[in-house]
């Protein structure tokens, strides 16, 4: 069975794994699909976090923002409060704090079913299904985001349909089912290209192109990663552009294509520089010294991996670090 993207390159920008960006607020960032939820009389706008990145994004990554409700309600009025949860959750589940979210998802979730808003309820088992997956407990993600799904399809909300379809092609790709990944993402690109949205469509894209690359078909994850990076230039998303770039420097990577690899992964750089994303420059770098290794370029690998190290023991990530750390160590030795 072919190693998998996570494996071989255990830092690498993981789309479909809605990787954290970290922003110059210090707050994290997740590329995802944006939506809007019509519940009762009031509007509230939701960043729904997609896939690709949703994603999408989506996505994909997506900037989680959420605003107030656009007509006042009574306090008491319990689609009030479920939307307010529904938005706690999310706030939780940007920050990680993945256990204060599940619980505040599932009270949202149950207030909108006894108040029978069903697009409430689909969002917020959606926002649940994308929890668990973080948590890593797949066959639950899987459950709500079924759920998600039939509601979406009895209410006729094809929008929501194909967030939790490209949603359960994430979960599909961490099991290494593949073949369900790639069908459940070509379901969701199918209703996106259908409903004209195409930051979703090109989160979308970026995942197959993931899919792909797990399974070492790079041709074919390049086609689709390329197809990805042509919809961000053209939306302006410099973040999902510099996360496909990063991909695409992986795909020439597994080809031996060193110098394609580098030049790719340093464009990616020079974005994340630009949007002064510290984590992703790390990123980015460490895959760059990844490439040098592999061309046997030893000096400007350990060279790349020492500014990697750096980035990392300054926002402290100690997992990045250590792994940096142990690597500068192989190539001493």
């Amino acid at each position: 069975m072919p190693k998998s993207v996570n494996k071989l390159i255990p830092f690498g920008l993981k789309l479909s794994t809605l990787e954290w960006l970290q922003l110059p607020t210090g707050k994290l960032f997740k590329i995802t699909h944006f939506k809007k939820i019509q519940l009762r009389n009031s509007i509230s706008l939701a960043a729904v976090l997609l896939s690709l990145t949703a994603s999408i994004p989506p996505s994909p990554h997506l900037a989680i923002a959420l605003s107030p409700l656009a007509q006042a309600q009574t306090e008491r009025d319990p689609v009030t409060e479920a939307d307010r949860l529904l938005q706690e959750g999310i706030d939780w589940y940007r920050e990680g704090q993945f256990e204060q979210a599940l619980t505040t998802l599932q009270q949202a979730r149950s207030l909108f079913q006894k108040a029978g808003v069903r697009q409430g309820e689909a969002v917020s088992l959606t926002q649940i299904g994308r929890v668990y997956d973080n948590l890593q407990q797949y066959p639950e993600a899987l459950d709500v985001y079924e759920q998600a799904l039939a509601i979406a399809k009895d209410i006729d909300d094809r929008q929501e349909e194909a967030i939790v379809l490209d949603y359960i092609g994430l979960v599909y790709n961490k099991l290494e089912q593949y073949p369900q990944a790639l069908k459940s993402h070509q379901d969701s690109l199918a209703l996106f290209q259908d409903l004209g949205i195409r930051r979703s469509e090109g989160i979308v894209l970026g995942n197959i192109g993931v899919v792909y690359l797990n399974q070492n078909q790079d041709e074919q994850a390049l086609d689709f990663l390329q197809k990805a990076a042509t919809i961000y230039r053209e939306v302006g998303d410099r973040i999902g552009e510099g996360i496909i770039l990063d991909y695409m420097g992986l795909a020439y990577s597994h080809m031996e294509k060193y110098d394609q690899a580098i030049d790719l992964h340093q464009q990616g750089l020079a974005i994340f520089k630009e949007l002064n994303i510290p984590r992703s420059q790390a990123i980015a770098l460490y895959n760059i010294g990844s490439a040098y290794n592999k061309f046997g370029k030893l000096e400007m690998a350990r060279e790349s991996y020492q500014q990697a190290l750096e980035i990392f023991e300054e926002i402290g990530d100690l997992d990045g670090a250590n792994a940096t750390r142990r690597l500068i160590e192989t190539i001493k030795e």
